[in-house]
């Protein structure tokens, strides 16, 4: 089932990218991104369980649609997802053991420092993201396992650096600050990306 705004912000990016391209202002771009990114924490513990063994990072892939209305301004859509941040903990009796995935999108205001540093941006904007998450709880009689969806709204930070390949190839190295994952205020993430985008 596809996310509430999904095909609303994809809309809003193509229609803005269609009125930068008839005023000569900019351009439409797509491209794909690699990325590593760094939970600040996983899922909330139970009252007396304490962290076993957790995943340092996880991988993540993101697909982006953007527009330049000019050298300095554009509008950037994105749709990320994850691999499983896995975790452990135990109270002493009962283990339980997590996996944690998200998968979502970002609308982006971008900002180019063309004149000073070309190439260099910063960003920022809002992301809707759904969080699943399954957790598996061994006792010494029995095991049982629940998996459970969250979703939400958030928000993000970043800087980048664009290396202009040629007329239509750049390469992009970024490092983004998302908040509120899925709406939750615990879950923040720090995303380091390399990709490429080719723009029309």
């Amino acid at each position: 089932m596809k996310k509430p705004g999904v095909m609303l912000l994809a809309g809003l990016v193509i229609a803005a990218g269609a009125s930068a391209q008839e005023k000569n202002d900019g351009a439409v771009y797509t491209g794909v991104e690699g990325a590593y990114m760094v939970p600040s924490s996983g899922a909330p513990l139970s009252s007396g369980f304490h962290m076993t063994s957790h995943s340092t990072g996880v991988a993540a892939w993101r697909w982006l649609l953007g527009v330049e209305f000019n050298r300095y301004l554009g509008l950037e859509f994105a749709y990320f997802r994850t691999a499983g941040y896995q975790q452990a903990a135990s109270n002493g009796v009962i283990k339980a053991r997590g996996r944690l995935s998200a998968n979502g999108e970002d609308l982006s205001l971008l900002y180019h420092f063309s004149d000073s540093f070309p190439g260099l941006f910063v960003k920022g904007g809002m992301s809707h993201a759904s969080l699943d998450t399954s957790v598996t709880t061994v006792t010494p009689l029995a095991s049982a396992t629940r998996a459970y969806t969250t979703s939400g709204n958030g928000y993000l930070m970043g800087l980048g650096y664009d290396f202009k390949l040629n007329q239509a190839l750049t390469a992009r190295l970024g490092y983004s600050r998302y908040l509120r994952v899925a709406g939750q205020d615990n879950i923040k993430l720090h995303v380091f990306s390399a990709g490429v985008t080719y723009r029309f």
